[in-house]
């Protein structure tokens, strides 16, 4: 008996839809509205066309015992061992059709869609070829994001009659990718027109292309049929959430943004003290408290397409009681164009900064980093960085060895994985730097790993902690002390935030610092403890 294709949108899928969708509203990147509906776009790629379209098993039984032995661990979900019998069969019979077909249909359900469009396109060339496997293949390539070569497989099973309903809505789903928004309402219409089983899940990505297609009323009007046709389903209940979201769109945007911190900081080490007392030289007085002062302020004007730019200024200001040769005061200017596509994002975030110390002129820098953030699974997101720095410390250094004027280059990976409703994340990230100074005593490459982690322990309060290796090897032997300098710093932090109300925040924080040095006068310990408060307007 052949196997019903399958739609499936399960809870768990739901579930993720919901919070992510939430998630994007409230970090947005360039309006809450349009972020909000690229996460609708997003969520509707990864997880509305998981389909299983055209699983029906040609007529004629098969005679080989482990293409039915595979058949049968196939249709109970058994994917791994279904995989082992096809991959026997295919070995037993190369010519055979079927065999690639369902070898295929598996590599596909376990998404290895490299070996899913070897045996798919086996099945379709070989003959008798199997017409069902066309829409298979091109639910392939869609996935793959080869999308041109999705529809022409579309064509083809448009041509033979397989199952004209599911291949109008994966046609849809592919138009949609190539921004070819009206002709993929029509095919959604279509869809729905003649598989009326389809029609919620047809009218839910019918919405979307609608928006995409600019018919924001229109697209009201299909979600609202949605929910009134099963007002109980996880897709009305979507649909609903996406509608109030459109609503309330005018009333959301914030093109101006604005963050003030203010704290109180406890410094036990302001400068830097060795760790070896010997070295340390009876040095004493380096703790301090200072008052901490914070403004970041941002403006992401509204964007109609894919490309948005954003600029941010910020000011950081930090007053020691005693130390006051330690203070600083610092300016960054940042303009962070970007491009948005369908399940990620690319951004060039540029930056200047010029920094004072005890008010004379310290260190200006310039920034430039490329930065690519997709989604890649339920509740998770990928991103990679390059990024290039100059530095030029202003005041002379004592010798041409010891001058810290630099290019850095970096590569970064980083991974966030979401829970708790998105309102909690983990965030893991890997960096290797290599910093080209001046001077030969502090040219070194790093490898640095942090992870974040950030925890809702109630409504109002949550636990954010972090922790960071930074290995650094330096190049050459220091001129000072007649040996290769190298530097493990590890730093750990842990910060309550409890919300008073909305966009107030208390923060009471404390930071650990130990650099491990194999150059005594470079090796400390460092405790900072805070507390302060930020708003967010």
């Amino acid at each position: 008996m052949p196997q019903r294709s399958k739609l499936f949108f399960t809870p768990l899928k739901i579930f993720f839809m919901k919070r992510l969708y939430h998630s994007y509203r409230r970090y947005s990147c360039h309006s809450r509205f349009l972020m909000g509906f690229i996460a609708f776009l997003i969520l509707s790629e990864l997880f509305l066309p998981q389909m299983v379209f055209s699983e029906d098993a040609p007529s004629e039984p098969p005679a080989n015992p482990n293409l039915t032995q595979g058949i049968t661990d196939f249709r109970a979900e058994n994917y791994e061992e279904a995989l082992a019998s096809f991959q026997k069969a295919r070995k037993e019979e190369p010519s055979s059709s079927i065999a690639a077909y369902y070898l295929g249909l598996t590599y596909k359900q376990i998404q290895n869609y490299k070996e899913a469009t070897f045996h798919l396109t086996d099945a379709v060339s070989l003959r008798p070829g199997v017409k069902e496997a066309r829409l298979d293949l091109a639910e392939v390539y869609y996935n793959m994001d080869l999308n041109e070569e999705s529809l022409k497989q579309l064509k083809f099973a448009e041509e033979l009659d397989v199952r004209p309903a599911h291949v109008a809505f994966l046609k849809g789903l592919v138009l949609m990718k190539l921004n070819k928004n009206q002709e993929a309402v029509d095919e959604f219409k279509k869809a729905k027109t003649l598989d009326p089983s389809l029609t919620q899940t047809a009218n839910l990505q019918l919405g979307v292309a609608l928006i995409k297609a600019g018919q924001r009323e229109e697209a009201g009007r299909i979600f609202k049929e949605v929910i009134v046709a099963d007002p109980n389903s996880d897709m009305a209940q979507f649909a609903n959430q996406y509608l109030e979201a459109m609503t309330r769109k005018p009333a959301e945007v914030k093109p101006f943004k604005i963050t003030l911190n203010a704290k109180w900081e406890y410094d036990d080490n302001v400068i830097l003290k060795p760790s070896d007392q010997t070295v340390a030289g009876g040095i004493s007085g380096e703790h301090d408290t200072r008052y901490v002062g914070i403004l970041r302020a941002e403006y992401t004007p509204a964007a109609s397409g894919p490309f948005n730019v954003k600029t941010q200024y910020s000011a950081y200001s930090s007053d020691y009681q005693k130390l006051g040769s330690y203070d600083v005061m610092s300016h960054t200017l940042s303009i962070i164009p970007g491009y948005t596509m369908q399940d990620s994002m690319v951004n060039l975030f540029l930056s200047y900064n010029y920094t004072w110390v005890d008010d004379d002129e310290y260190m200006r820098t310039g920034t430039a980093s490329p930065t690519y953030t997709f989604m890649f699974s339920d509740g998770q997101m990928g991103q990679a960085a390059l990024r290039w720095q100059g530095k030029e410390i202003l005041k002379p250094p004592f010798t041409t060895n010891e001058d810290r004027d630099s290019q850095d280059f970096a590569a970064s990976l980083g991974w966030f994985y979401f829970f708790a409703g998105n309102r909690g994340f983990v965030n893991a990230k890997y960096e290797i730097n290599r910093e080209d100074t001046d001077g030969i005593n502090w040219e070194y490459t790093g490898n640095k790993g942090n992870l974040n982690i950030v925890a809702p322990l109630a409504d109002n309060l949550k636990l954010n902690l972090s922790g960071e290796t930074y290995y650094q090897q330096f190049e050459y032997v220091n001129t000072n002390f007649l040996k290769k300098r190298r530097d493990i710093t590890y730093t750990g932090s842990a910060m309550l935030a409890y919300e008073l109300f909305k966009d107030w925040e208390v923060q009471l924080q404390y930071t650990y610092t130990r650099d491990d040095s194999n150059l005594a006068i470079y090796d400390y310990h460092k405790n900072v403890t805070s507390v302060g408060i930020e708003a967010r307007f």
